[in-house]
């Protein structure tokens, strides 16, 4: 349970990042919650959301020697994989059950797995391979923050 729980959270931080992003290009994406206070948190929960997603390109840019049309090509495959998982996190909201735990995490999944096809035609071989091992450090991470701050 603590994994699918982990899993969530990475995934709707990233979800947070796709708002803020939406925002900045002139979507009107929707935000959750009514009121000052929740507002201003999430406002400043996107803000943070949005930093940790530009120096992850950043990161990502630099390890892999992404050229600036594989960097714009590989910000637009995680802004749609973003995308997707927030629609199914929507799609199971209040949801509860190992059964729908199960199935979100497929779905997921395979998003997942698309994601990397996607990349697998902008990125090289090496590159790829840099991805993946990346992208399981950085779930890694995120992980060992969510268990940090659950269990101070």
């Amino acid at each position: 349970m603590k994994k699918i729980l982990c899993f969530i959270l990475s995934i709707s931080c990233m979800l947070l990042v796709y708002r803020v992003y939406a925002a900045d290009e002139g979507s009107t994406a929707p935000t959750a919650g009514t009121g000052t206070t929740q507002l201003k948190a999430e406002t400043e929960m996107q803000a943070l959301m949005h930093k940790r997603h530009q120096e992850r390109m950043v990161e990502l840019t630099e390890a892999l020697k992404l050229s600036d049309e594989q960097r714009t090509q590989v910000d637009t495959i995680l802004l749609d994989d973003m995308a997707q998982k927030q629609a199914i996190l929507e799609k199971y909201k209040g949801e509860q059950g190992p059964f729908k735990m199960r199935s979100l995490k497929n779905e997921i999944e395979a998003v997942n797995i698309q994601t990397v096809e996607a990349l697998n035609d902008v990125l090289n071989p090496r590159q790829l391979e840099q991805y993946q091992v990346w992208q399981k450090q950085k779930q890694a991470q995120m992980r060992e923050e969510f268990r940090t701050y659950m269990n101070p």
